[in-house]
């Protein structure tokens, strides 16, 4: 009994120390700005992880990561996993990393001390091979804002978040904390740097503008996506003729999650010399007008089209107040509702409005169209500005057919008090035919009023229809981009649809947004391989449509910033 005993209390024994797991970090000395890598490695190859929450009160995580090895020595068979997390110290001092679970297993405590001033990472604690090859973090977020200066309330500033990766990452994409404070948006597709020291670096440049002015946060951006990497290798029969190494089994998709907190900036208000009703900080406002279709000659009771274009350098469409069109002396006016769009410019957004105005004048002679005023903030100059639309004159001929033959209609409809007479005595004296008038108005109301309704479901449009099956057979994929952004375009007209992740903000599908992430990258870099699968990204995005909002709500925030 004593012997199977013992041979349990062996086996145990040889268990718990296959399961096995162990830390180390970077460096035992490090500045306060300095990246700790911290390395556990553990021979349990469930799918146990980490548990980094008691790293939070002195540390910040910045980075991690994950990998598989799996060898075979003298017919023996072993596999660990390894962590590489990044570290930033939240404090100075002597601070102690506390122990980590992973699984049933958990790491000893490492102590490390945080100087004041950054240094270079110090001294290796234990295996100097192994943190020279992990020196900085695999993956890491940044972001900066560029401003010459205190920038106004409602000014766009440029922000840009920068994504540091070993080349791995080809999915994810930036994404910003909710905020009420701030207009976001894309200045279109990221730009991408290859390193010296093997390691890419990829920025994604935004628009935004603070709602609010005095002291404000810029929100906290994260990036979460997912990083492809190239199979582990592991020397797997000793040396010699018989050194020959093997991948590993293990997937190689590998989650990554970074965040990166915003700074504290200060917003200056509106300039108080400023009178205008809107607040509108730009570098450039126009105004422009022109009549659609116009006739050489304009005669009275004709109508009369004109597009009237607002449009602002520096500022989203939604930020464009609504002009208004009141009647003006000689004419009706019948103005509709106005449509925006954004557009892109060397970085700078431009925010353009259209508003079609019908007029019909209902005099002849020259009559007078007022000129149209809007009130804008220069930011170059610092200078209160106006963009104007000049004061027009239309020369207006009598219509001699519209002024006679209204007293002809009205003739020929008005009754004479003799002929209403008769029919009343008439009707009076023959019930009969007073019931089979009101019998058959009866019938006609409820034919009109019961009949099914159809439903309004109107058909797609015949050029929304081209261009999913432009999509569907498009192999190049710039031009698979530009299709799916035309369609969109087309099929929501109201919205501002500049780049891809515009359509994936519309759709709002999780897996045709990761979709579009992985068409970002490969255009991105075309020159580094991808894992970018055109049929697979049809197919996701026909199953998007199908869910697809019918029409896209306005963007909730405040558009305008009243004075």
């Amino acid at each position: 009994m004593k012997k199977y005993l013992f041979a349990l209390f062996l086996g145990l024994y040889a268990v718990d120390c296959m399961a096995a797991v162990d830390a180390q970090i970077s460096a035992s000395q490090a500045g306060i700005d300095d990246v700790l890598i911290l390395t556990i490695t553990s021979s349990d190859t469930s799918s146990a992880q980490p548990d980094l929450t008691p790293l939070r009160d002195m540390f910040e995580v910045v980075s991690s990561s994950v990998s598989h090895q799996t060898s075979i020595i003298n017919g023996r068979m072993s596999s660990q996993n390894i962590w590489k997390i990044g570290l930033k110290a939240l404090q100075t001092g002597k601070l102690v990393i506390p122990p980590l679970t992973v699984g049933t297993q958990k790491t000893a405590p490492i102590d490390v001390v945080i100087t004041n001033t950054p240094s270079a990472i110090a001294a290796p604690v234990q295996n100097s091979q192994a943190v020279a090859q992990t020196d900085s973090p695999l993956y890491a977020l940044s972001a900066e804002l560029k401003t010459d200066a205190a920038p106004f309330i409602g000014e766009q500033m440029r922000y840009f978040v920068t994504l540091t990766d070993d080349g791995t990452i080809e999915d994810g994409a930036p994404s910003f904390e909710p905020t009420t404070d701030f207009i976001i948006k894309s200045l279109g597709n990221p730009q991408v740097q290859t390193l010296g020291n093997g390691k890419r670096q990829i920025t994604f440049a935004f628009a935004i503008f603070s709602l609010k002015s005095g002291k404000v946060k810029i929100p906290t951006v994260y990036f979460k996506g997912y990083a492809y990497q190239k199979p582990d290798v592991d020397n797997v029969f000793g040396g010699g003729f018989f050194n020959i190494r093997m991948p590993s089994v293990f997937g190689l998709q590998t989650p990554v999650n970074l965040a990166f907190e915003g700074p504290e900036i200060d917003i200056r208000p509106a300039v108080a010399d400023y009178h205008g009703p809107w607040w509108l900080p730009a570098t450039n406002v126009t105004l422009t007008a022109n009549f659609i279709d116009m006739p050489q000659t304009l005669t009275e009771g004709m109508p009369l089209v004109r597009e009237i274009t607002l449009e602002a350098q520096g500022l989203t469409d939604t930020q464009l107040p609504e002009l208004r069109f009141d009647n003006v002396k000689g004419f009706k006016v019948y103005a509709e509702k106005p449509t925006g769009e954004t557009t892109i410019h060397n970085n700078t957004l431009v925010g353009i409005q259209k508003t079609r105005v019908t007029y019909i004048p209902n005099a002849s002679g020259p009559l007078v169209l007022d000129a149209v005023t809007v009130p804008w903030f220069d930011l170059t100059t610092g200078q209160v500005k106006e963009a104007v639309l000049e004061r027009q004159v239309l020369d207006i001929q009598p219509n001699p057919n519209l002024t006679e033959a209204l007293p002809k209609q009205n003739a020929k409809q008005a009754p004479s008090l003799e002929n209403v007479k008769t029919l009343s005595e008439t009707s009076l004296q023959n019930p009969y035919i007073t019931a089979a008038i009101a019998f058959i108005i009866g019938l006609v109301a409820a034919m009109v009023f019961l009949r099914p309704r159809k439903a309004k479901n109107p058909a797609p449009k015949k050029e929304n229809v081209d261009y999913l099956k432009n999509i569907e057979h498009q192999k190049d994929i710039k031009k698979l981009r530009d299709d799916i952004i035309l369609w969109a375009r087309q099929h929501y007209t109201t919205q501002n649809i500049s780049n891809l992740q515009d359509v994936a903000d519309l759709l709002n599908n999780d897996d045709f947004t990761r979709q579009v992430q992985q068409l970002n990258t490969a255009l991105y870099d075309q020159n580094s391989p991808h894992n970018f699968d055109r049929k697979n990204f049809i197919r996701v995005f026909k199953r998007a449509l199908k869910s697809a909002p019918k029409k896209k709500t306005s963007d909730p925030l405040p558009p305008l910033y009243k004075i």
